[in-house]
């Protein structure tokens, strides 16, 4: 089976799925998808990525959605940490 690749929404570099995370909206707010099943648009992430995703707000443009920054900020920062 074919291995699928995925762009990063903050250094847009293209990797395997299994290397990057994905970010969905789900009940009002941006989630982090861990068993990529959840339904909807996703935003993927290198976990190391998160300063270039904040700057270039490729969540929001991805999700084609306003996102609240600092719930996204949070979210982003317990993803790094």
């Amino acid at each position: 089976m074919a291995q699928v690749i995925r762009m990063c929404a903050g250094c847009r570099q293209r990797a395997a799925r299994e290397e990057l995370v994905r970010l969905v909206w789900s009940d009002g707010a941006v989630v982090v998808d861990e068993r990529c099943r959840l339904p909807g648009r996703g935003v993927y992430l290198h976990p190391g990525c998160v300063a270039a995703v904040l700057r270039n707000r490729g969540v929001g443009r991805g999700l084609r959605r306003e996102v609240d920054a600092r719930q996204l900020r949070d979210l982003l920062d317990r993803l790094a940490g």
